[in-house]
C-alpha cells in the first residue's frame, strides 16, 4: 500500500472513532472515511484532509458549533499525523 494511503486510512479511522465519542452522528464520521478512501484513490494523500474538512463541515452546517468542534478535531488529528 501506498504510504500516504496508509497515513489517511489511519488518520480517518482514528478521526472517525473521534466523531463518535464526542456524540457526533456516524453518518458524519463515517463521510469522513469516504472522503479519504477518494482521496486515497487518487493518490494525493494531502487531498484526504482538506476534502474530508470540507465535507464534514457541509454536514455540520445546521449547527455551528458542532461544526466548529469538528474543525478542532480534524485540525488537531492533521497535526498529531
Amino acid at each position: 500500500m501506498h504510504e500516504g494511503n496508509a497515513i489517511i486510512r489511519t488518520l480517518s479511522g482514528g478521526v472517525g472513532a473521534t466523531f463518535r465519542r464526542q456524540g457526533f452522528s456516524h453518518d458524519i464520521s463515517q463521510t469522513y472515511t469516504e472522503a479519504a478512501d477518494v482521496a486515497c484513490l487518487m493518490r494525493r494523500p494531502g487531498l484526504g484532509a482538506v476534502a474530508a474538512l470540507s465535507i464534514a463541515m457541509q454536514s455540520a452546517q445546521m449547527n455551528n458549533q458542532r461544526a466548529a468542534k469538528i474543525a478542532d478535531i480534524m485540525q488537531e488529528a492533521v497535526q498529531s499525523s
